[in-house]
């Protein structure tokens, strides 16, 4: 018989040779209305099992976990740089105040490699692996399925004498974080990708809304206007355009057709989840029988957003003509396109919130008009979606959501010491709902300001953080934590997110390819890819 972990990775091998075939030619009711593909397990599942935790823990007289002896905690983190410094600075200064009593090592590994560790140890090297682990949120529930982790609901409370209140956790981010009715990570944060608009461009050309005063469309219907219009002007040789990169002439110029293009390719999943889940959709759900069956193909959200690209593309609304992303944009040959928060973090006050364009200057051809004008002397804004992938009968309820996804903290089953998970939910309640001794802010808050908004509705209403956000253009960007629709609790979560992502970069090789893609190879792209997935899907369960 199979064993799970073997399962695992049979079907992450089977997936791999399906998709390259496509390359070539227990649910609880989740947010967006669908029937998730989770399972909910009884109590003798194996991965609710705390039973190894030898029951250490030292507690005062108020039931509170104390250490006497100093804890070492080993922890892997995912996140890189930039927002990894500020993180840095935060596990310092915990182990500053928790100095003699818990102390913790982290090792921070790559977005690319850091699953690929994480599996091989567990399956091979199980004496290597971390006591927690800090990674996106998504992955709980494949984790927790393998068995690597303890549920966390079942640690609060009485047996470490550490309690959470998660009524003040947002649900729409907190439900990928559980998995099985229980609750296997503690969230952090959420964050999705922008799209980042030249709003200079679009008010210098007239093509704002609302009488020219928004630049930032707020439907599909006036993205795709304002995508028609900017090439429009671009083919009339009317449309101007200006370099906003350092020390570049910042004059306003006629655009380039050759090279302009209004938007730049899009991403390959982060939208197209979005519009799944916008359009009332799921990933997948489990049939009457209990099986898991995939759907994202079958939602015509989700359809749409891919075709519509296709449109694009064939009708030069989209496309890469104008070099990368970041050199189109800055130079004034493409108007928006995508990336993560933590690159705007990086980038905006660098490249392109100058401040040699807010003030007049004779030899950079900035006029004082423009350096006074706060839309045209700042131009970059990034904004997430905002009904951009709405079909016109999307449920009210989720027509303005948007995917992201954010990280968690959850406890490993190489910790067998119920002192030690008291150690680490002690730093977790720290991070996510403890505050600074000198100034009483929350710690949290100082994390956001990395680029992500708060999982916590505490944190989000605080003082704090909305003096942090009136400075910080990405958390402005992000908006309320309510409008994140986190994905959905997988326990194939890999496999499904690989194969929606995959439909989207396979049509757009397609577009790109020298018979290029009509929106009927691009449906059926969509809907081998899906097939590919559940084939995967029923073979590696096929012993369940």
């Amino acid at each position: 018989m199979l064993t799970r972990k073997k399962l695992i990775i049979r079907s992450s091998l089977v997936f791999t040779a399906l998709l390259s075939l496509v390359s070539c030619g227990g649910g609880n009711e989740d947010a967006s209305g669908g029937n998730s593909g989770t399972q909910i397990v009884d109590d003798s599942d194996p991965i609710l099992d705390i039973s190894t935790l030898a029951d250490d823990v030292v507690k005062d007289e108020n039931g509170a976990p104390e250490f006497n002896e100093q804890i070492n905690l080993k922890a892997w983190c995912v996140i890189g740089d930039p927002d990894k410094q500020t993180y840095v600075k935060l596990i310092q200064k915990f182990n500053d105040e928790f100095l003699g009593q818990i102390h913790i090592d982290v090792t921070y590994v790559g977005h690319y490699d850091f699953y690929g560790n994480l599996d091989t140890t567990w399956q091979n090297e199980k004496e290597g692996m971390p006591d927690f682990l800090v990674m996106h949120n998504e992955k709980t529930a494949q984790y927790a399925d393998q068995g690597m982790l303890y549920p966390i609901d079942k640690l609060l409370g009485d047996p470490t004498g550490v309690s959470m209140d998660f009524s003040q956790a947002y649900d729409n981010i907190n439900r990928a974080s559980q998995y099985a009715g229980h609750q296997f990570a503690i969230p952090m944060d959420a964050h999705g990708f922008l799209t980042y608009f030249r709003q200079d461009i679009i008010k210098k050309n007239g093509l704002g809304f609302d009488d020219n005063t928004r630049f930032i469309p707020n439907s599909r219907a006036e993205y795709q206007t304002l995508l028609e219009k900017l090439l429009e002007k671009a083919k009339a040789g009317t449309l101007m355009v200006r370099n906003i990169n350092k020390a570049e002439d910042h004059s306003w110029k006629p655009a380039d057709v050759s090279t302009f293009v209004p938007e730049f390719m899009q991403s390959t999943d982060p939208d197209g989840l979005s519009s799944l889940y916008a359009n009332g959709g799921s990933m997948a759900v489990k049939d009457e029988n209990g099986d898991i069956k995939v759907t994202f193909q079958d939602n015509e959200g989700f359809r749409t957003y891919v075709t519509d690209q296709v449109e694009r593309y064939n009708n030069g609304l989209m496309g890469d003509k104008c070099g990368t992303n970041t050199e189109g944009f800055g130079n004034g040959s493409c108007v928006m396109f995508n990336e993560g928060p933590w690159w705007a973090s990086s980038q905006y006050s660098l490249a392109w919130n100058l401040p040699e364009l807010t003030a007049a200057n004779a030899e950079l051809n900035v006029s004082a008009e423009d350096a006074a004008d706060p839309v045209i002397s700042k131009p970059f804004a990034a904004a997430h979606a905002d009904g951009w992938w709405s079909l016109d009968d999307a449920p009210e309820a989720t027509r303005r959501k948007w995917y992201g996804n954010g990280h968690a903290v959850s406890i490993t089953r190489h910790v067998d010491s119920m002192q030690k998970v008291a150690a680490i939910l002690s730093f977790t309640n720290w991070f996510v709902q403890g505050k600074d001794a000198s100034t009483g802010e929350y710690n949290l808050a100082e994390w956001n300001n990395s680029g992500h908004i708060p999982a916590w509705k505490n944190v989000y209403e605080s003082e704090e953080y909305k003096r942090y956000c009136e400075k910080n253009v990405t958390l402005k960007a992000l908006g309320d934590p309510a409008d994140i629709m986190a994905m959905e609790s997988l326990r194939d979560e890999t496999l499904i997110f690989n194969a929606l992502s995959t439909a989207v970069f396979a049509t757009h090789e397609a577009l790109k390819s020298s018979e290029g893609c009509s929106k009927e190879r691009a449906l059926r792209i969509i809907a081998e890819t899906a097939q590919s997935a559940q084939e995967a899907i029923d073979m590696a369960h096929i012993f369940d």
